[in-house]
Formats: structure tokens, C-alpha cells, sequence
């Protein structure tokens, strides 16, 4: 769930402030923000980063990148994100 609260926190689409009723500090704060990063189409989960290997049969023990994003219109031709998790209480 982490991986799909992180598209969805890039991908922000600004609020429709003609289809809500007040004018809240933290809507207008939304809407103020910049527009979020690429399409749905530019996410891609679990792409493996071989380390030994070829792209199409990556090698054993090669790490995984939890998120890639393309989104050249975005000034974002190629970012990896891992994520984590910290243990509760943290």
C-alpha cells in the first residue's frame, strides 16, 4: 500500500474549487501547489536492477526497484523510489 500512496501523492491532481462549497485553508493550499508528476502510465512497480545479468534475465541477488517513474514532459526522464516502511513507534 506504501508503493500506491506514493503514485497517488505524485500524481496530485488539483481540486475542482468550482465543485466545492467552501474556500478551506488547506484546499486553497492544494490548489496552490505545483501539478503532480506524469500519467498513471508513467509508473512502473517491482522493475528488477540488475546487477549481473541483461535487463530481460537479470541476474540472482539484484535489487528491485519498488517505483519507477518516466515523465520526460515533467523534467523527469528516469527516478527510482524505494520505499520503507519504519517499524511503528518510530
Amino acid at each position: 500500500m506504501a508503493v500506491n500512496e506514493t503514485v497517488i501523492a505524485l500524481l496530485r491532481s488539483k481540486p475542482d474549487m468550482a465543485k466545492l462549497t467552501d474556500d478551506l485553508p488547506h484546499v486553497r493550499a492544494a490548489v496552490d501547489a505545483p501539478d503532480g508528476i506524469g500519467t498513471i502510465a508513467s509508473y512502473f512497480t517491482e522493475i528488477p536492477l540488475p546487477a549481473t545479468g541483461t535487463w530481460n534475465t537479470p541476474g540472482r541477488g539484484g535489487a528491485q526497484a519498488d517505483l519507477v517513474l518516466t515523465a520526460p514532459q515533467g523534467q523527469v526522464p528516469l527516478l527510482f523510489i524505494e520505499i520503507d516502511k519504519l517499524p511503528r513507534g518510530r
